[in-house]
């Protein structure tokens, strides 16, 4: 079978694809990659001869056959639909760039720069020392970067604490002019003098904002953040980077009732993309746990998952809104990256001491990959826990029971391994929305195909 598509080329549906019938289409879906077609109920039928010893002319004069019409109109109309399947990547012979690639190469740090804090939120993942300052070696870090840019490295997360809380924070946008630099604030400490230094570079701000309201902003992260956050916000826009902001919210009990609100406000300050993440129970979250999540079941992050995509469809469809549900990428430019979104053998974690992990949920000394200051990139990439890990990441979909006769496995990958690891302490499992994930899958894939926006998407991005 050859791959130039014209009256010889013999089309090949990969053995074992899967199918679901959904009103008067069907939608196909291929067995081992994130790829899918809708086609109806003719070129359904159709499918039975694309067996890769029928050439295009054979299909043309079987349809002609056996429905009685013109060889070339036939023809054209196989032409045009193979043409079509070949596309959406579910014909045998299509290079799989969004097939899961076992494959480690480093493009993006995420760093802890500091773990000084000038907030005490109830629900952050790290434990900040206010009265201690945890630093890392500016000298050992931006060495470390040197050679991480060398080796082919482009983007660089900053994290705390408060990353603009470190006294020489400039110095790591300066380092490398070219790389993408993902600045993770509060935002109270922006002002004009910082700002128009951002201008013009390849940066991205995150603001952290968990209420619409100071009411509820504030009863999570302390009196005076919510004004504070919007002086910032307000500085970003008199600097016009607001088209490089996005809004953070991270979702618990005190604010899960309040996301279509943050999404309106997000609109009005001209900021056109949101994040939801799932509150994670370590660091100060674990000691205020049944203050944020004991009256919050799965059932409700159900609704709240399916109510926030159909706002993101139908109230703000030129926003981008990802509901913090891993999983639910369907469109091709999401599914173009080798390891389907998860972040695990291309992103290094590095903590306030310079410990290097391979994903911000995996930070425990059973993951650790080693240290900035005695170990090298080459270690990082060789380590047998990371190896480990990136076979987990490709082989969790088919070795989880609930997961092997799921259509959508491939497109989920049997959730985020990191979040249900850092739940439930296995990363041999899913977690418990399949169910809405499923649906929403579902419903993105046919607005996909209706050539619709789809509002809510799913990052590749871990953080």
């Amino acid at each position: 079978m050859h791959n130039k598509l014209d009256d010889t080329y013999q089309p090949q549906l990969p053995s074992g694809f899967r199918f679901k019938k959904i009103d008067s289409s069907y939608l196909i879906l291929h067995p081992e990659k994130p790829y899918w077609a809708l086609v109806n109920e003719f070129g359904f039928k159709c499918l039975d001869l694309f067996n890769g010893s029928n050439s295009i002319t054979d299909c043309a004069k079987i349809l002609t056959e056996q429905y009685r019409v013109d060889f070339s109109t036939a023809r054209e109309d196989i032409l045009h639909f193979v043409a079509s399947l070949k596309s959406s990547g579910m014909l045998e012979g299509k290079t799989a760039s969004g097939m899961l690639q076992k494959t480690i190469a480093f493009t993006s740090v995420f760093l802890h720069v500091t773990d000084a804090c000038n907030l005490h939120c109830k629900h952050c993942y790290a434990t900040p020392y206010h009265s201690t300052t945890h630093n890392l070696s500016e000298y050992v870090v931006l060495k470390f970067l040197e050679t991480f840019y060398s080796a082919g490295g482009n983007s660089l997360v900053l994290s705390g604490g408060e990353p603009l809380m470190h006294k020489n924070i400039r110095a790591f946008f300066n380092l490398n002019p070219n790389a993408t630099i993902r600045l993770l604030t509060n935002g109270i400490l922006l002002d004009d003098d910082f700002a128009k230094f951002l201008e013009g570079r390849d940066v991205l701000i995150q603001v952290s904002l968990d209420g619409a309201t100071e009411a509820i902003h504030d009863s999570i992260r302390g009196s005076g953040a919510f004004n504070g956050a919007m002086r910032g916000i307000t500085v970003l826009k008199r600097h016009g980077l607001l088209e490089k902001t996005n809004l953070c919210t991270t979702i618990m009990q005190q604010n899960i009732a309040d996301a279509r609100d943050i999404i309106a406000l997000a609109h009005r300050l001209g900021i056109h993309h949101v994040r939801f993440l799932p509150v994670r129970k370590r660091g100060e979250a674990s000691k205020n746990w049944l203050l944020l999540q004991h009256q919050v079941s799965a059932a409700d992050y159900k609704k709240f998952y399916d109510s926030i995509a159909t706002v993101a469809l139908t109230e703000y469809p030129d926003m981008t809104i990802s509901i913090g549900l891993s999983g639910l990428a369907v469109r091709r430019k999401e599914l173009s990256v080798g390891n389907r979104g998860c972040s695990i053998g291309k992103n290094l974690i590095i903590d306030v001491n310079g410990n290097v992990y391979p994903c911000v949920l995996l930070m425990d000394p059973q993951y650790r990959l080693g240290n900035i200051r005695t170990d090298t990139l080459e270690t990082f990439r060789s380590s047998s826990i990371l190896h480990e890990l990136v076979d987990a990441v490709h082989d969790r979909k088919d070795k989880i029971q609930s997961c092997r006769q799921c259509l959508w496995k491939n497109f989920c990958g049997g959730a985020c391994l990191g979040e249900v690891h850092e739940r439930f302490g296995s990363i041999w499992r899913t977690d418990e929305f399949c169910d809405i994930r499923q649906k929403l899958l579902e419903r993105n894939v046919l607005l996909a195909a209706a050539g619709k926006g789809l509002g809510a998407r799913e990052e590749t991005e871990c953080f």
